[in-house]
C-alpha cells in the first residue's frame, strides 16, 4: 500500500470516526440521564470504531460515470524523413512516468510524523507499564485480617479464580486494579487504618473493575489514543470512557456494600483528583480532574433509575449508532472498460442463460445475468408466453408448446427441492421461535437470581450487624434458610432450562449442517438443469422451433 493510500485511510478514519464521536457527545449532552453503563459502552465503541476505520472494508459498486475509452499501453506513431519518405511506424508508451505529486509528498510527511508520534507514545506507555510492574513485584501481600476474611467470603461466591490477589504498596496514592486475563489489586499503605465500611467500599470498587474486565477493555481506548494521538476527539472519548467506567463501579460498590452516598462521597474527596494512573490495563479509584470528581459526586446524590421507555430508547439509539458507525460498506464508482466501441465484454457473460415468460404474469423465471436484463425488459413488454435462450452471445426465443413443456419438465427437480426447503424453513422457524422463548426465560431467571443475590447480601449484612449488637438472629437465620430453599429451586430451574437450551441448540445445529448439504445439492442440481436446458435450446434451434432474438 502506497503512502497516499495509507494517508487517505487515516484521513477517512479520522473524519468518519470523529463524526461518530461528535454524535455521541451531542446525544450525551442533551440526554444527561443516560446511565453510566450505557455511556461506558458508547464511548468504548467509539474508540473501537476509530481503530476499525483503518481496516479495509467491503465495497459495493454503483453505476459508473461516462468515461473515455482507455488508451492502449502503446500507440503507433508514423515516422517520415524530410523528403517525405516513410520510415514505418514505431510504438511509444501512452503513459509516461510522472514525478511524485504534492499529495504523495504530503502523505509521506504526515506518515513520518505520525509514526514518530506512535513510537514515542509506545515508548512512554511501556516505561509506565514497566514501572507499575516493578511496583507490583515490590508490593507485599495485604496483611489486614479483614481483607483476608473478605477474600475468603468472595471466593465462596465468585470462585477462587474470580478473586484477584491484593497487595499493598507505598508507591501509589489511590487503589487500582490492573492486569488482563489475570488481574490484581494494589492498595496504598495505610488502608489498614480505614474503618470497615470504608475499606469494604474501596475493595468493592476495585473488584467491580475486575469483574467487568475493565483493565482488559481499557486497551481499546488506549490503542485508539496511540494510533490517533493527533486527534483531540479520541482523547476526549478516552477520558469520557474512563469517567463513565468509574461511575459504573461507584454504583456497584454502593449496591454491594449498602453504604450511604455521603460516606462514599467523603472517600472520593479523600482520594482527590489527578492521582489516577493513566496506563493501559489499569483501573484506578481516583478521579481524573475536578470536573470528573464533581460528576461522580453528582451521580451519588442523583441516582437515577431508567424507566422502561428510556431503556427502549437507549436500545434503539444504540442500534442506530452501531449501524451508522460500524456498517462495513463503502460505495465506490465502478470502472467500466470499453474497447472498440463495445459496452459489454462478452467473455464475462455466463455461457448459458434462459428464462420463461408467462403471459399475464409479472416477471420471468430462469437463470440469467446482468447482460440479459435488457432482454427481460423487452419480454415483459411483449407479454407473450415464450422461452428465452442464450448460448454464449447469441439468443433465441421460442413459443413452441413442445419446447415450453420440455423446459418446464427440466425445472421440476428444482421445484421439488424448493418445496422440501420450504418445509425445512418452517421447521427451523419453529425451533428459532422456541429458542427465543427459552432465551426470555433465561433472562427472567437471571433477573430473579440477581434479585435473590441482592436479598442474600442484604440479609448477611443484617446478620452481621445483629451479631455485633448482640441481638437475636433467629428470625434472620430462618429467612436465610428460606432464601437457600428458594435458591435451590431457582438453580434447578436454571439447570432444566440449560438442558433444554442445549437440546434445542443441537437440533438447530443439525439443521444448519443439513443446510450445507442442501446448498451443495442445489448447486449440482442447477448445473444439471442448465445442461438440460442447453440441450433443449440446441434441439429447438436445429429443428426451427426457435428464432433469433435481438434485444
Amino acid at each position: 500500500m502506497s503512502p497516499g493510500h495509507l494517508f487517505t485511510a487515516m484521513l477517512r478514519a479520522s473524519i468518519e470516526g470523529g463524526a461518530l464521536l461528535i454524535l455521541l457527545w451531542i446525544v450525551v449532552r442533551f440526554w444527561p440521564s443516560v446511565p453510566a453503563t450505557t455511556r461506558r459502552v458508547w464511548w468504548w465503541c467509539g474508540a473501537l470504531r476509530m481503530i476499525l476505520g483503518l481496516l479495509p472494508m467491503p465495497r459495493f459498486t454503483i453505476a459508473p460515470l461516462p468515461a473515455f475509452d482507455p488508451l492502449p499501453d502503446y500507440l503507433p506513431v508514423a515516422l517520415t524523413t524530410l523528403s517525405g519518405r516513410s520510415l514505418g511506424s514505431v510504438a511509444i508508451p501512452s503513459r509516461l512516468p510522472v514525478a511524485i505529486s504534492s499529495f504523495e509528498l504530503l502523505a509521506v510527511v504526515f506518515l513520518t510524523l505520525w509514526l514518530a508520534g506512535v513510537v514515542l507514545g509506545i515508548v512512554r506507555m511501556s516505561r509506565r507499564m514497566l514501572a507499575l510492574r516493578r511496583v507490583w513485584n515490590a508490593a507485599r501481600p495485604a496483611s489486614d485480617p479483614r481483607i483476608t476474611a473478605w477474600r475468603t467470603e468472595w471466593a465462596l461466591v465468585l470462585g477462587h479464580g474470580g478473586v484477584p490477589e491484593i497487595r499493598e504498596s507505598g508507591a501509589i496514592e489511590t487503589p487500582l486494579a490492573f492486569g488482563g486475563l489475570r488481574s490484581g489489586v494494589l492498595l496504598p499503605i495505610g488502608c489498614e487504618r480505614l474503618p470497615d465500611d470504608t475499606l469494604r467500599l474501596v475493595i468493592a470498587h476495585e473488584l467491580s473493575h475486575v469483574r467487568r474486565r475493565d483493565p482488559l477493555l481499557a486497551w481499546v481506548p488506549a490503542l485508539a489514543e496511540q494510533l490517533f494521538w493527533f486527534h483531540p476527539l479520541v482523547r476526549f472519548a478516552g477520558r469520557e470512557y474512563l469517567a463513565a467506567r468509574e461511575e459504573v463501579c461507584d454504583a456497584d460498590a454502593l449496591r454491594a456494600t449498602g453504604a450511604s452516598p455521603q460516606n462514599y462521597g467523603a472517600l472520593l474527596l479523600e482520594f482527590g483528583t489527578g492521582r489516577a494512573w493513566s496506563i493501559p490495563g489499569t483501573a484506578s479509584c481516583g478521579s481524573l480532574d475536578g470536573r470528573h470528581l464533581k460528576r461522580r459526586l453528582g451521580m451519588l446524590s442523583n441516582r437515577l433509575t431508567a424507566t422502561r421507555a428510556q431503556r427502549a430508547g437507549i436500545a434503539i439509539l444504540t442500534l442506530v449508532l452501531i449501524g451508522l458507525g460500524f456498517a462495513p460498506v463503502r460505495f465506490v464508482q465502478a470502472r467500466e472498460a470499453r474497447f472498440s466501441g463495445t459496452i459489454e465484454n462478452a467473455s464475462r457473460r455466463s455461457p448459458i442463460a434462459f428464462m420463461i415468460k408467462t403471459r399475464g404474469e409479472k416477471g420471468t423465471r430462469g437463470s440469467v445475468d446482468e447482460y440479459d436484463l435488457v432482454s427481460a425488459r423487452r419480454l415483459e413488454r411483449i407479454d407473450v408466453t415464450t422461452v428465452y435462450f442464450r448460448l454464449g452471445d447469441r439468443a433465441w426465443t421460442s413459443s413452441d408448446d413442445r419446447t415450453l413443456a420440455e423446459v418446464r419438465s427440466a425445472l421440476e427437480p428444482e421445484d421439488r427441492l424448493d418445496a422440501r426447503e420450504s418445509v425445512v424453513e418452517q421447521r427451523r422457524a419453529v425451533l428459532e421461535a422456541e429458542q427465543q422463548k427459552l432465551e426470555l426465560k433465561r433472562e427472567a431467571l437471571e433477573l430473579r437470581r440477581t434479585a435473590l443475590e441482592e436479598r442474600r447480601a442484604a440479609l448477611e449484612e443484617r446478620l452481621e450487624r445483629a451479631r455485633e449488637e448482640g441481638g437475636s438472629t433467629r428470625e434472620l437465620r430462618a429467612q436465610a434458610l428460606d432464601l437457600g430453599d428458594e435458591r435451590e429451586v431457582l438453580d434447578r430451574a436454571r439447570a432444566e432450562l440449560s438442558e433444554a437450551r442445549e437440546q434445542l441448540s443441537s437440533r438447530l445445529k443439525a439443521h444448519y449442517q443439513a443446510d450445507k448439504s442442501r446448498y451443495a445439492e442445489r448447486d449440482a442440481l442447477h448445473e444439471r438443469v442448465l445442461e438440460e436446458v442447453a440441450r433443449i435450446a440446441r434441439a429447438a434451434v436445429a429443428d426451427g422451433r426457435a428464432e433469433p432474438f435481438v434485444p
